[in-house]
């Protein structure tokens, strides 16, 4: 599966190329839903639904099963949009630490504690499998 910012590798060149960036951007808003003084469906907006639905498809497509996981409430390109955006455009540091392996971030934590941790330290070296970056949390949050 594609890697969790592939959305703006992949999906950007995509939006651009059908001039479509316009339902990511904002720019594009949905038409109202009925015919003015009617409650016949506007035309405009069922085609703008259709079309919001399919980026909203290739944009999840592109992501992995844990951020689509997280992105599943959102209900059109623009809220997902906007969310990917907070989530991965915020700070340099949120997106490296989403690319490190989880056992990789539990080694660099370790690694960076002071001695007053050490007994976890040494409790986390001598499990015999790899503990969770959560578990470890936990641990500390126990000895403070």
């Amino acid at each position: 599966m594609a890697t969790n910012n592939s959305y703006t590798s992949n999906i950007v060149p995509l939006l651009r190329s059908r001039d479509l960036m316009p339902f990511v951007d904002g720019t594009s808003e949905c038409p109202p839903k009925n015919v003015a003084r009617s409650t016949a469906v506007n035309l405009a907006y069922s085609t703008w639904v259709q079309q919001d639905q399919l980026i909203l498809s290739w944009i999840n497509s592109s992501l992995t099963s844990s951020v689509l996981s997280t992105m599943s409430r959102n209900q059109t390109s623009r809220t997902t949009w906007q969310a990917l955006e907070h989530k991965y455009a915020s700070t340099s540091y949120n997106r490296i630490l989403h690319l490190l392996e989880d056992d990789e971030l539990v080694q660099i934590i370790m690694y960076n504690l002071e001695p007053a941790y050490e007994m976890i330290v040494s409790a986390v070296q001598a499990h015999d499998t790899p503990i969770t970056c959560d578990t470890l949390e936990a641990l500390l949050l126990k000895t403070e």
